[in-house]
């Protein structure tokens, strides 16, 4: 392998790109990236231009391997920025223990108060709120984690990416209105459980009284959709929060796809205001 295809094919793989994206790129066939990188044939000029854009660095540094100054400054820019990512990744993962610590202690008290009270909002919160928030959470951190550890890991690319991404904000969408539904119905509860005498019968509902027919059920709904795959004994594992583990996995990666697009968009867009200000210059 000679030099050139080496750092065409170390470029190329700290892009995360296969030979065939590169090659869709540059508009050739994936053997003739595989010939450059293995040295059997060398692009010509107007090839080292093209993939000096695709691979977003110099044709100086392809040709004689010379790093320029921008590269440099981008490197240790980048270096910065992983720090900073490993200081939050930290401190989410901070976050996340101590709120799961702060259920763990609130324990006994939600106890008492469900025994004082008879009211089991507490609960609620902490079994199918809390924890499903968690686990989501941690989704997003091990993702985090993978990418940090390794930079060009991203398995979701083409156009599936896109549907699934959409059913999973759909999804995410109906469980926070629900979610929302059913903390309605428990404040109002609350309510009136402290404007009543504990001992007088009312009715603790108040969406089934805005909704009417199968609307009515929307709060069940969300307690009915949460408990899935739960058997209610301790130690099982809830579908619920494996679900949320995955669905926090594929928001990250999705954010990490968008925030690619979006830095390539603003590349894209600054090359365009680069050459309406030369054709100004020229045609004054």
């Amino acid at each position: 392998m000679s030099e050139l295809g080496e750092r065409l094919s170390k470029l190329r793989r700290d892009k995360g790109m296969t030979q065939e994206e590169l090659a869709s790129h540059l508009q050739v066939t994936r053997q003739t990236v595989s010939s450059y990188e293995n040295g059997k044939s060398e692009p010509d000029i107007a090839m080292l231009h093209k993939l000096s854009e695709a691979l977003e660095t110099e044709v100086s540094f392809l040709i004689d391997g010379k790093e320029p100054e921008e590269q440099k400054e981008k490197k240790q820019q980048d270096s910065k920025d992983r720090k900073k990512k490993i200081k939050l990744w930290l401190l989410q993962l901070a976050g996340m223990a101590l709120i799961l610590l702060a259920i763990r202690l609130a324990e006994p008290a939600i106890h008492r108060y469900v025994q004082d009270t008879f009211l089991l909002w507490p609960v609620f919160i902490c079994k199918y709120m809390l924890y499903p928030l968690c686990f989501f959470w941690g989704g997003g951190l091990f993702l985090q984690l993978v990418h940090l550890l390794y930079p060009a890991f991203h398995p979701l690319r083409g156009k599936a990416y896109g549907w699934i991404h959409g059913i999973l904000l759909l999804i995410l969408i109906v469980f926070v209105l629900l979610a929302a539904l059913q903390i309605a119905e428990w404040g109002y509860e609350a309510w009136q459980w402290a404007n009543h005498p504990p001992m007088e019968s009312f009715d603790g509902t108040m969406i089934r009284h805005l909704f009417s027919g199968k609307l009515r059920d929307l709060p069940d709904l969300y307690l009915q959709m949460i408990q899935l795959g739960m058997a209610g004994e301790r130690g099982q594992i809830n579908l619920s929060y494996v679900f949320g583990l995955l669905y926090g996995c594929f928001l990250w990666l999705f954010r990490g796809e968008n925030s690619r697009k979006c830095r390539k968009s603003a590349l894209r867009n600054r090359w365009l205001t680069h050459c309406l200000h030369c054709f100004l210059v020229r045609n004054r």
